[in-house]
């Protein structure tokens, strides 16, 4: 194996890594978004859906009044 292909497999190893902390790091604050953005009755669904859709936004409403 040359040194090249060593170096290149490193560098994927050290990519996959760093996406994998990053998403490690990113998704408790998208999942805040996302339960923010669900009806009450949606917040307690099993399994729970990644994507909230219809948005909710009556939680915002109630936060600024």
């Amino acid at each position: 194996m040359s040194t090249s292909q060593t170096l290149r497999r490193s560098g994927l190893g050290w990519t996959v890594l760093t996406l994998l902390i990053v998403v490690a790091y990113l998704f408790p604050v998208y999942w805040m978004a996302a339960t923010s953005l669900k009806s009450s009755a949606a917040v307690f669904e099993t399994p729970p859906r990644l994507i909230p859709w219809p948005p909710d936004f009556a939680a915002y409403s109630m936060a600024v009044l």
